[in-house]
């Protein structure tokens, strides 16, 4: 994906997560730190997740990861197989991050909105 502008990469990467997710996902803005230079790219995608909490999609440079935001301004960084973007396997990625949220949340808030 490197051949791609940072701006492309980040409708890609907020159009998969649509694709996946669905109704799971909404309110995407992009993280003020955005350097899309022809040498670099580094951005965020902050996102609202199950309409539970809001989580930070990172990348910089190749590598990526995915975390929740909390109230106290601290993050839970979660922790997934696929982290470099040259080999990812993107599905399985969504699939894992998926799982994570899940697990997160009550099944009970889960079970109320038919995601469960």
């Amino acid at each position: 994906m490197h051949s791609k502008t940072t701006n492309e990469m980040i409708r890609d990467i907020v159009g998969e997560f649509i694709n996946y997710f669905g109704g799971r996902v909404s309110e995407f803005s992009v993280g003020n730190d955005l350097n899309g230079d022809s040498q670099q790219s580094s951005f965020h995608i902050i996102f609202k997740a199950y309409n539970y909490f809001p989580m930070q999609f990172h990348y910089d440079n190749g590598e990526f990861g995915c975390c929740i935001l909390t109230d106290e301004d601290m993050v839970i960084e979660l922790e997934l197989s696929q982290k470099h973007w040259e080999s990812t396997d993107f599905n399985r990625y969504l699939k894992e991050l998926k799982e994570e949220i899940e697990l997160r949340i009550p099944d009970k808030f889960l079970r109320a909105r038919g995601w469960l």
